[in-house]
């Protein structure tokens, strides 16, 4: 047990430490984007209509939570992040289960509310253009949140599938 959590805590610093320095590169590097109509929109071009589809790094300044969501709670949501990471860490420490996706959940969370308190915002970078719609931008946080969701949820149905069919075995 011991060994999976150093595991896990290697891996975590690990994708904390890309997520760093990714957005470290970014900054120093990157002026902060209004945005452009044309490739590549404001920052660096990557490719463009790889089979419709153009991505770029961008310098976007993200005060919101994902999709813009909660913007007019600037103040309120780092709280609110710190809130939630505390949370998961208790889980984590009380439970044995999801601990995997759990990692992703924590470290793009302390990665975002690190960015906030660093910039002032949530430093986002990837841009996709997809057949025509605009992806938001999003960073390397995000995309550990997104994992640990979508694993979590993968998880928790094959442990309640195996939880059903130990229950049917039982009766």
């Amino acid at each position: 047990m011991r060994l999976s959590w150093f595991f896990f805590g290697f891996a975590a610093l690990a994708l904390f430490l890309c997520d760093f320095f990714s957005k470290e590169w970014i900054y120093q590097n990157i002026s902060l984007q209004r945005s452009s109509y044309f490739y590549p929109y404001g920052g660096i071009g990557v490719f463009k209509d790889f089979f419709g589809v153009d991505f770029s790094i961008l310098h976007v300044a993200n005060k919101a939570a994902a999709w813009g969501l909660f913007s007019s709670w600037q103040g309120f949501l780092p709280y609110l992040r710190m809130a939630f990471i505390v949370l998961l860490l208790w889980y984590c420490l009380h439970s044995k289960k999801f601990i995997g996706p759990l990692v992703f959940l924590i470290t793009g969370a302390v990665g975002n509310v690190v960015d906030y308190f660093r910039f002032g915002y949530v430093l986002d970078m990837f841009y996709f253009r997809l057949w025509g719609y605009s992806f938001p931008v999003f960073n390397v946080a995000d995309s550990l949140i997104f994992l640990g969701v979508v694993s979590f949820f993968l998880s928790s149905r094959r442990h309640s599938k195996n939880y059903d069919k130990s229950r049917s075995a039982a009766h």
